[in-house]
């Protein structure tokens, strides 16, 4: 064994030390997020490897400290068959060993390195700069071990000369090229195609490119691989992970999915609305005197706010008003009241010509307030939009005596919380709380 050969083996048992001191560095655990859409052929390779070779890194001792072993035996057999006169069985275990370490404990390098070539947002998939430190750094041990391995075992340069000058090695390489060119044939299908551009249709087909497309999938590859890959998922289906939603313009079965699903999450939808309206009906106000109008809606307010904006003055600072109050503040053309943001609302609107009687049984809260109308319109809705309830200023712009009554929703029922609201004409005055 020649001196060049030794040096190689002894740098490669380093390089398995400097792995294993590397791992006794790192945090006992990585945690990380990630949501995209890039496409990491190595991550997926890596995790696909790992998933199958796991049990030989966890009980094989050949590749415990950083392949420091492997790299032991593959010396050990190099020499001893070097001296016995038979040095290619040393070089081949050694090739066959430096392989397996790769596999097992040294392939995540060269993964990252190949999916950042491909996509940089693999990156992100890879947990970060800190992620591929923790998840791969200490593989660079073990792959540089390996890569050191067969620099000691190659061929000296004019067993290298002889080899390539050699009719065999040349007809083998030619069958080679040749097998090369058919085996890239099939790829020749990545080469960039057209790319459709969403519009009206519904061909099946243009839908299809169309969801991938607003989804960030195959926008800058040709339409022929996206189709490719829908009926890929399309045959594979229903296996764990496909999205039925995504290809279901193109394939029956996941459309038949898509259908019943939608469908059960409708009647869902449809029987907690009916549900709800059956208890906000079965709670409705019988007033003790006759109103001039009467509005009943359920609402569901995207932040706990139903109001009536009767002027474009926003910055009235009125909703911290209504926070200090904990339901209801006023200000010239604006009346706000609260409720929880989580529960509906069944809310009755009254209006009277006279102050109705006072009410508090069944009620959590009853507290009454003075409102300037300076347009004779009090419309209560949400405040993030949708339809607004009839206008209740019947008595026109002026001074009003707003009375909100509150009950609190079924907190384990889930069940809507109520309002009663009482408009009738009447001084502006000071607020006051009438049941709290």
């Amino acid at each position: 064994m020649s001196r060049r050969s030794r040096l190689w083996w002894l740098t490669a048992l380093l390089a398995s030390v400097a792995g294993t001191l590397y791992v006794r560095l790192l945090p006992e655990s990585f945690s990380y997020g990630y949501f995209g859409f890039a496409s990491c052929p190595g991550h997926d390779a890596t995790s696909e490897i790992s998933a199958v070779l796991w049990p030989v890194t966890a009980w094989v001792p050949l590749f415990w400290y950083g392949g420091g072993p492997v790299v032991v035996l593959a010396f050990a057999v190099h020499w001893l068959t070097s001296w016995l006169g038979r040095p290619w069985i040393g070089r081949l275990f050694a090739w066959i060993a430096a392989v397996a370490l790769v596999l097992v404990a040294g392939s995540g390098p060269v993964a990252v390195a190949v999916d950042l070539v491909l996509d940089r947002g693999c990156l992100d998939v890879w947990g970060g700069p800190e992620g591929v430190a923790y998840l791969t750094g200490w593989q660079v041990g073990p792959a540089t071990a390996a890569l050191c391995m067969l620099a000691a075992v190659r061929n000296p340069r004019y067993l290298v000369r002889r080899t390539l000058r050699a009719r065999w090695f040349r007809r083998g390489l030619a069958v080679s090229a040749a097998l090369g060119l058919l085996a890239f044939a099939p790829v020749s299908d990545f080469v960039p195609g057209p790319v459709s551009k969403c519009g009206d249709s519904r061909d099946p087909e243009q839908v299809f490119l169309c969801t991938m497309h607003q989804r960030g999938l195959f926008t800058k590859v040709g339409d022929h691989l996206a189709l490719a890959y829908g009926r890929r998922q399309c045959a594979a289906f229903p296996a764990p992970g496909i999205d039925p939603y995504l290809i279901a313009s193109i394939c029956p079965p996941a459309a038949e999915v898509a259908r019943r699903e939608r469908a059960a999450e409708q009647a869902e939808i449809q029987a907690e609305d009916a549900r709800s309206q059956k208890i906000c009906d079965a709670d409705r106000h019988r007033p003790r005197v006759r109103p001039v109008r009467v509005a009943h809606d359920r609402i569901f307010t995207d932040y706990g706010v139903i109001e009536a904006l009767e002027t474009e003055d926003w910055d009235d600072d009125l909703l911290t008003t209504a926070q200090d109050d904990g339901l209801v503040a006023t200000g010239p053309g604006h009346l706000m009241i609260l409720t929880h943001s989580d529960y509906e609302n069944c809310v009755t609107v009254e209006a009277y010509r006279q102050r109705p009687p006072l009410e508090k049984k069944g009620w959590d809260r009853v507290v009454e307030v003075g409102y300037a109308s300076p347009s004779g319109t009090i419309e209560l809705g949400d405040a993030m939009g949708g339809p607004q309830m009839p206008n209740m200023a019947f008595a026109g712009k002026g001074t009003y005596r707003i009375r909100v009554h509150y009950r609190e929703p079924g907190w384990e029922e889930f069940t809507p919380q109520h309002l009663l609201i009482q408009i009738f004409p009447g001084r502006r005055g000071q607020r006051a709380v009438r049941h709290d």
